[in-house]
């Protein structure tokens, strides 16, 4: 296992958070209580998107294009726009979302802050109540804090290339400026990997 791979969640333990703060938002919307509402589709748009964490804190309502399925990235790295895609299971959660946002009376319209703060404010921009976020998302699922916000983004750009095996297009949902970058980070054959492909042929 390489050192990017010690850093990433496994498929289970996302599919287990996601779980987890989508029965803490069912429970909130019950209750009005807007933290788990918010912590959910936040946290589900980093594992859709790949985006880094300041991005989504930059996000505007109408950055997301539902008919195209893709997000809107205006300041990237090196501030840097591009248009990622998004999955159809993000798209109709943050449907729901902004359905929920209209009726708590908070602003859609397309220049409004796609996520507010608890305290009903944009995220700033060094994404340190994100981050808070991210490690209360991670204590209610019962994971190790040693996962950060960007682990989310690891997970969703390696789980793209290895199904995909498309280099090209896992540098474009990055938004790396070379393909070099991409490769360097996500082309790798664990050691678990590599055993699996000897034994099937030398069994």
């Amino acid at each position: 296992m390489n050192r990017l791979e010690r850093k990433i969640p496994t498929k289970e333990e996302v599919q287990r958070l996601l779980k987890v703060l989508k029965t803490r938002a069912d429970a909130a919307k019950a209750l009005n209580h807007r933290r788990a509402v918010c912590d959910h589709a936040l946290v589900m748009t980093l594992v859709g998107s790949g985006l880094r964490s300041h991005e989504v804190c930059a996000l505007t309502i109408g950055d997301v294009d539902f008919r195209q399925s893709t997000i809107l990235v205006r300041h990237g790295k090196g501030d840097k726009s591009r248009t990622v895609s998004i999955p159809e299971s993000l798209k109709r959660n943050l449907k729901a979302f902004l359905a929920w946002k209209e009726k708590q009376g908070e602003p859609i319209e397309p220049s409004a802050p796609l996520f507010l703060s608890e305290r009903g404010q944009p995220f700033g921009g060094r994404g340190r109540g994100l981050r808070h976020l991210f490690k209360r998302s991670l204590a209610a699922a019962g994971l190790p804090e040693v996962y950060g916000v960007h682990a989310l983004r690891h997970f969703h750009l390696s789980a793209l290339y290895e199904s995909t095996k498309d280099l090209r297009l896992t540098q474009l949902q990055a938004g790396h400026s070379s393909v070099n970058t991409t490769a360097s980070i996500y082309v790798h054959v664990s050691l678990q990997s590599r055993q699996d492909a000897v034994n099937k042929v030398f069994g």
